[in-house]
């Protein structure tokens, strides 16, 4: 409510107690928020290790907005090392969610191999790829639905890549 001004006056100050407060209690919603409000120095200073912490025990509930920033930030290396492995496995399970831009991540992993070594070896990255972005254009996600239609066109007609 604080942090939104929903009903009340923004506070954000009182939105940091009350979301630490819940976030002793390992209530999943409030350590996402600081983790957002920590990565994006959202009324505190930007600490990247911070937000990685409190979105990582987000994530032991399952909360699929924390799987997924989370998996952004082993992809980019913010508050962590890169970790392609990380990355793969909780996109995995946030695409199992139906997060569409999860699905779309994925794709983009599996598209560019760069999925874990014994997944490509099933040989189906491209396959795998096509129904991810099938399933974020589904779930309305814009971009999927534009390299959807790129693929597609792409591989009917090899020379029409000059439209894109």
């Amino acid at each position: 409510m604080y942090d939104y001004g929903d009903g009340i006056a923004q506070n954000k100050a009182q939105a940091i107690h009350f979301y630490t407060m819940s976030a002793l209690q390992e209530y999943p919603y409030a350590q996402y928020a600081l983790g957002v409000m920590y990565g994006s120095g959202d009324s505190v200073d930007v600490n990247e290790e911070e937000s990685f912490r409190y979105t990582k025990e987000a994530c032991k509930s399952g909360f699929p907005s924390a799987l997924l920033a989370l998996a952004k930030m082993y992809h980019r290396g913010r508050g962590t090392e890169v970790n392609l492995a990380e990355t793969y496995s909780l996109l995995t399970a946030a695409a199992g969610r139906n997060l569409a831009e999860a699905q779309f991540m994925l794709a983009d992993l599996y598209s560019s191999n760069k999925v874990p070594e014994e997944v490509t070896k099933r040989g189906k990255n491209q396959l795998c790829a096509l129904q991810l972005l099938l399933a974020a254009t589904t779930g309305g996600y814009w971009n999927a639905k534009h390299n959807l239609e790129r693929k597609l066109i792409v591989k009917l007609d090899p020379e029409a890549d000059y439209l894109f």
